[in-house]
């Protein structure tokens, strides 16, 4: 009768455990941004390996964009970004990057990271905030919906007049050797992407409902 008691004693501290696990693991922890009022340049690019515009195998673009990532802060380093593919600690269904894996493989290599929603901004507010932290020198990861599926990106840079952004797409037109082909010449990444078309495909990223306007960068 005892035992009975205490398993029943229990179970509302289980059921805690279990809602607190789902809520984690759904990404409802991540953070609201804060914009600054600090001034911002008009134009500004991270510095990245050269022939870095690597070309992911079939859903590998959480790890290749953690690779380029990963690179903007040793840009004289060569980037191996298979050797993400096998660190991963996790996998979805259909070997899909869940972002809290994406997270945890960017920890392990001594890079702490801060996950954001920017679903409350606006769509003038969540330009300015990637702005602001590309211009602190900070890469930024998002989840997509480019392809006619999920899709992680990194963004390298931006031209505000031009309202464009320098982005590493994985998945972009294959090149030579591994390589995707280079639509952008002597700016990082291997493609521009316009505000607009950014936003919309933003707009439509994430998982079941979950993670949407997911936005991995930096920790200050």
């Amino acid at each position: 009768m005892r035992r009975k008691r205490m398993f029943i004693a229990a179970i509302p501290i289980l059921i805690l455990f279990i809602a607190i696990g789902t809520v984690y693991s759904l990404g409802l922890f991540r953070s609201t941004p804060t914009l600054t009022s600090s001034e911002i340049p008009k134009q500004y690019m991270l510095e990245v390996a050269s022939r870095s515009n690597f070309r992911q195998g079939l859903n590998q673009c959480g790890p290749y964009s953690a690779a380029i990532f990963l690179n903007t802060f040793k840009p004289t380093a060569a980037i191996q970004p298979t050797q993400f593919v096998e660190q991963l600690p996790w996998k979805l269904p259909g070997g899909y990057t869940h972002p809290r894996a994406l997270e945890s493989l960017i920890r392990k290599q001594g890079v702490q990271v801060q996950a954001y929603n920017v679903g409350a901004l606006s769509d003038e507010e969540k330009i300015e905030f990637l702005h602001q932290q590309i211009a602190s020198g900070l890469p930024v990861i998002l989840l997509t919906y480019m392809y006619d599926y999920q899709h992680y990106i990194t963004l390298l840079g931006y031209d505000a007049v031009k309202e464009e952004f320098f982005v590493y797409d994985p998945v972009f037109t294959r090149g030579d050797a591994g390589m995707t082909v280079d639509e952008n010449g002597e700016l990082p990444g291997n493609r521009n992407i316009s505000d607009t078309q950014l936003l919309s495909d933003w707009s439509h990223g994430g998982i079941a409902g979950f993670y949407t306007w997911y936005l991995l960068t930096t920790a200050k």
